[in-house]
């Protein structure tokens, strides 16, 4: 009767083992489908992620390019400034000379027709200070949009300045 005991006991073991083994595989089985419905919520959220970066590069493509054409358009409008600005000193200087010349004239003139000198002529002080005000913020924008245009560069070729090679944008 033992070994009938004994292989009773053994049967009761497996018994429990496989009903420990079916619920496992239910609970597992159910852990799967889930997984399954989430597989497919996973997959579109890449999707959705692959597209958003796609567009991102595009934008950020498209920003580069703005920033490369705004650079080239501030570099042409700072050559047009300091053209106008040598060219205004130039005349500047002209118009100095010329007005230097007409006043001797009138000088001349009116020593030979025996009228008094005229006296020297009176410069407005406040001129001079306010060209020089004018030159010196053209001198500051300069230098600062220079700045901006060296930052653009660094910034668009940040390997290319550690080795070395300049770029130009212009």
């Amino acid at each position: 009767m033992s070994g009938m005991g004994l292989g009773l006991a053994v049967e009761g073991l497996v018994t429990v083992l496989l009903g420990v083994t079916v619920g496992y595989c239910f609970i597992l089985d159910k852990r799967l489908q889930r997984f399954r419905k989430d597989e497919g919520t996973i997959r579109q959220t890449v999707v959705e992620l692959s597209l958003a970066t796609e567009r991102a590069e595009q934008a950020i493509s498209g920003l580069r390019n703005t920033i490369a054409e705004a650079d080239g358009n501030l570099a042409q409008r700072l050559r047009a400034a300091e053209h106008f600005s040598a060219e205004f000193d130039a005349k500047m200087k002209s118009g100095d000379e010329v007005l230097g010349r007409i006043m001797k004239i009138v000088a001349t003139a009116r020593l030979a027709s025996g009228e008094q000198p005229a006296p020297a002529p009176v410069v407005k002080i406040a001129e001079e200070p306010q060209q020089e005000i004018r030159a010196n913020r053209l001198a500051d924008t300069l230098a600062s949009a220079r700045a901006m245009a060296d930052r653009v560069r660094t910034r668009r070729f940040p390997l290319a300045q550690a080795a070395g090679h300049e770029h130009s944008a212009a």
